[in-house]
């Protein structure tokens, strides 16, 4: 389920756009079809994702939303509202009826009873990430080379997180499972390439955040592209909220919001 976040994260914020500023008609059922799949997909990390984009959207296009006075608007907050109550109020008999919204985000936190689905995720997961910030530490410069923290991983597991049972499949180095995670990206590089990977990969994110907003270009000097800007930068701000579900560098989005802030923001003569 943490996968749909990284599609939530690529595909909200436009959505967004064309509905609530744009104003297309088509746009609303997309984002009714959004709302619904994030809803009854019962993934912690869309849910996070999309709420943290919804909040900067509204923030950064908050002038022009209120410019557009018409149904629309309207329409498409009520999709919103309903997804949630449709998630609260499922019949009794259903087969997510122990599901609750806000039980889901809360569940983040936990990790006491590993018997509860959730709290075994979070153990397996936080451990993992605790493990491979521990393997950084071993290995602080140069890391331990690039897709071979997994090896170094399960000697550094902390006994809490024992209680899951994917903690327990990992530990083997590999042998029969598939090699341990460090359920971060960052943390990838850190174990990867050291403090000087780590470094260069948030040097990299938060210079492309940072001239996405600054940069002045006479080729894309439009209002539309000064949105599109805005619209790849909440893209690129959920997509390192994901860091810290999963350690995939392939998730195609992520390279699509970099390749397209590399063209807004390139220098022409």
């Amino acid at each position: 389920a943490s996968l749909f976040g990284f599609y939530i994260s690529f595909i909200t914020p436009y959505i967004l756009y064309m509905c609530a500023v744009k104003c297309k008609k088509i746009y609303v059922l997309y984002l009714f079809c959004i709302m619904a799949g994030m809803v009854c997909s019962f993934s912690r990390t869309s849910y996070v994702v999309a709420i943290v984009e919804i909040i900067i959207f509204t923030l950064i296009f908050y002038r022009k939303i209120l410019e557009r006075k018409n149904f629309f608007i309207k329409m498409n907050v009520c999709l919103f509202m309903v997804g949630l109550l449709i998630a609260n109020t499922l019949a009794e008999n259903s087969f997510v009826s122990d599901y609750n919204v806000l039980q889901i985000i809360e569940s983040l936190t936990s990790n006491g009873d590993a018997g509860v689905v959730q709290d075994a995720s979070n153990l397996a997961r936080y451990g993992s990430q605790l493990a491979a910030w521990q393997v950084f530490l071993a290995n602080p410069f140069l890391g331990v080379g690039w897709g071979q923290e997994g090896y170094y991983i399960p000697d550094y597991y902390p006994q809490w997180s024992w209680g899951s049972s994917e903690i327990t499949m990992w530990a083997d180095n590999g042998k029969s499972y598939a090699i341990p995670s460090t359920f971060n990206v960052l943390f990838r590089f850190l174990c990867g390439g050291g403090l000087i990977g780590g470094i260069l990969w948030i040097f990299l994110w938060i210079s492309e955040c940072y001239r996405l907003f600054k940069w002045k270009d006479v080729y894309f000097n439009s209002l539309i592209m000064e949105d599109y800007k805005k619209i790849v930068f909440i893209i690129m701000i959920g997509t390192v909220l994901l860091w810290g579900a999963a350690d995939q560098v392939r998730f195609f989005g992520m390279w699509v919001a970099l390749g397209v802030s590399w063209i807004l923001t390139e220098e022409r003569e």
